[in-house]
């Protein structure tokens, strides 16, 4: 089953590692440090800033991109 929400603090630790997962896949270079630490402190540069929003994809409770 698949569904979209938007996620919350308690789920950027698993996104966090899901997107360094994808983007690693994606892109033949090294990831910068800036990305890196985008992916490490998701909650406090995308969550809890007012007027930011991330969404999920979930297939049978598992994050998902592709």
């Amino acid at each position: 089953m698949l569904y979209i929400k938007e996620l919350q603090e308690d789920d950027t630790k698993e996104a966090g590692r899901f997107l360094l997962e994808t983007m690693k896949e994606a892109f033949p270079f090294p990831l910068t440090e800036t990305a890196r630490l985008d992916a490490q402190y998701m909650n406090e540069r995308f969550i809890k800033p007012q007027g930011t929003v991330i969404i999920g994809a979930y297939i049978d409770g598992l994050l998902q991109v592709r």
